[in-house]
């Protein structure tokens, strides 16, 4: 317990309609070696039992609080909220449908202690019967500000921060995307000292009805643009075609490689805490080279011309525009290669900064990330 009276560690469950599906979650905090915490379950205006569920473990565990807000639909004002109810100088956030190891406060903790402002674990996916669908490797905890830019990397539930890292970056935001990728992004830009650890101590729960695998891409990644419509959509069919397909991946391991050379030689490259760090740097080289596809494209309207784009599960049009900047200078083999396929086409190289416009609506698959502009970094819900 800190000066204040404070537990160490405000834990935050954003939950909605979850009724007695919880306990098991709210079991796994319990069950916690670290024992200094106290746990806020905020239910987002449920309209089931869940609050009653809570309610009785907390009449049980005065480390357990249940509170309610309005419904939003959307897990960052229970959040934000969370964090107002709570004093601790740690905050760690656990989804409703996720579960920790008895260990993970305790590493969290030491790290954090030991001088970082934001830590990260591993973890694994797990399907409704407890089979483990997907689990990091000591590659997945490799970190730097520019992969944290390029792609979501770390969920809610496997990460924690020093609380006073909020001032800094700002509270969680609601969106049209991922709102950890966000977060995290906003904690990087303030030069948050980022640490991570390869040991999973998070199981999260795979489902294809998590709100993720419902989210309405509105930001973009141009490759290409055009002076009409039927240009785009023709780009679009030619960059889809098997014969592209394998050229556009050998273009993107030579893109990859190259990035992550100068990456490696950068002070900013963080490594797993608890893992041998030649085993870190080559299991993310060999993850990173696996094949992958342009995922979903869109025709997208701007200013008179048509890109062929890559949807982005980002916040803001500022994110994206970032990642457009970026990738315009990492994908230079995979930019050789479009304008050899397309070149014809009177294909004009899209300016760093798009705006949105309106599309069609593209959905996240599910049980993946998609694809960011160099390499996903983990699988999704």
């Amino acid at each position: 317990m800190t000066a204040t009276g404070a537990p160490t560690v405000s834990v935050i469950c954003p939950t909605h309609n979850r009724s007695t599906a919880i306990i098991p979650t709210i079991a796994s905090v319990r069950a916690q070696t670290f024992r200094d915490w106290q746990l806020v379950v905020v239910s987002d205006g449920s309209t089931d039992d869940t609050d009653s569920v809570v309610s009785e473990i907390a009449r049980a565990d005065h480390r357990v609080v249940v509170a309610r807000i309005d419904h939003h639909g959307h897990p960052s004002p229970a959040r934000n909220a969370g964090i107002d109810l709570t004093d601790g100088p740690i905050v760690a956030y656990l989804d409703h449908d996720d579960r920790w190891h008895p260990e993970h406060l305790q590493r969290v903790v030491d790290v954090v202690t030991g001088g970082a402002d934001l830590v990260a674990t591993g973890g694994r996916y797990v399907d409704t019967t407890g089979a483990t669908t997907f689990a990091t490797s000591a590659g997945n905890a490799v970190w730097h500000p520019e992969m944290q830019l390029l792609g979501p990397m770390f969920e809610p539930s496997r990460f924690a921060h020093r609380r006073e890292l909020l001032a800094r970056s700002g509270p969680w935001r609601t969106g049209p995307g991922v709102e950890d990728w966000d977060l995290l992004l906003r904690m990087s830009d303030a030069d948050a000292r980022f640490a991570t650890l390869a040991a999973r101590t998070v199981d999260m729960l795979t489902s294809t009805s998590a709100r993720r695998g419902r989210i309405r891409l509105r930001h973009h990644v141009p490759l290409a643009t055009f002076a009409t419509a039927r240009l785009a959509r023709a780009a679009a069919d030619r960059l889809t075609a098997p014969g592209a397909v394998a050229s556009l991946r050998a273009a993107y391991t030579a893109d990859v490689t190259a990035w992550f050379d100068r990456l490696r030689d950068g002070p900013r490259l963080v490594l797993p805490l608890d893992a041998d760090a030649d085993l870190a740097v080559e299991e993310w080289r060999r993850t990173r080279h696996d094949p992958v596809d342009l995922g979903p494209l869109a025709v997208v309207a701007d200013e008179g011309r048509y890109s062929v784009a890559q949807p982005v599960a980002c916040v803001t049009a500022d994110h994206a525009s970032r990642i457009t900047a970026a990738a315009q200078t990492i994908r230079t083999h995979q930019r050789r290669v479009i304008a050899d396929l397309c070149g014809d086409l009177d294909t004009t190289t899209p300016e760093p900064a798009v705006r949105p416009a309106p599309h069609r609506a593209t959905h996240v698959r599910p049980g993946r990330r998609l694809q960011p502009a160099v390499g996903s970094i983990t699988k999704e819900r």
